[in-house]
């Protein structure tokens, strides 16, 4: 059985959307990528369509993954993890944007800090992914689960995927955010269980170096 750590929620944290600007001075300062998803950068493209929200499902969702967190990157995000969800916001704030995820038609993403892969045995992976800010939050209508679920004030995203790259996938709007000691990442409890967030999931490399660690 998995070693896996819940990451309780404490006082919830705001985030304001107003006021964010992404203006190409504060991008360049903090070393971002192009926010139109230039493929110049992007070495996996991840698609999927959300399903099972009370606001926000039949939406396209569309990553461009620029590269994989380093061994050095997980370990602070895990670090971070293990003390609780403010922490954990404040550890994906602070490293290096890895892609963006775009929702619908939007042409301005969400920046991707965290990007993890794990081969499966017998073909296939497990990839998981974590948005700051939460999917959804720019929206009139923020993303929510039909049930009560965790309000993180970030999104991770879990896939499964088969060896031909497709597949489905749940997000922390219906699991808890917990730690995989044993994979060495965080993920969702409960994957096998959750409500299916995303559905017709697809990966593929259009580019890049695609370096993991």
């Amino acid at each position: 059985m998995r070693s896996q750590t819940p990451i309780r929620l404490g006082v919830a944290v705001a985030v304001s959307i107003t006021g964010i600007a992404l203006t190409s001075a504060v991008l360049s300062a903090q070393a971002q990528p192009d926010p139109s998803g230039s493929e110049a950068l992007v070495s996996e493209r991840i698609v999927a369509t959300t399903a099972n929200l009370a606001a926000g499902s039949n939406v396209e969702l569309r990553v461009e993954l620029k590269r994989w967190s380093t061994e050095d990157e997980r370990t602070d995000i895990l670090s971070a993890a293990r003390e609780g969800p403010e922490a954990l916001q404040q550890a994906l704030r602070d490293t290096d944007t890895l892609g963006l995820a775009f929702t619908g038609d939007s042409a301005v993403g969400y920046f991707i800090r965290y990007a993890f892969r794990q081969e499966l045995p017998g073909g296939g992976h497990r990839v998981v992914l974590a948005t700051e800010p939460r999917l959804g939050s720019r929206l009139a209508r923020p993303w929510r689960a039909t049930a009560a679920g965790p309000d993180y004030p970030f999104s991770v995203i879990e896939l499964r995927l088969d060896r031909n790259g497709r597949g489905t996938g749940t997000m922390s709007f219906a699991a808890q955010v917990v730690v995989d000691e044993p994979a060495g990442t965080v993920g969702l409890q409960g994957f096998d269980t959750a409500p299916v967030l995303l559905n017709g999931a697809t990966m593929e490399q259009v580019g890049g170096s695609g370096r993991t660690s």
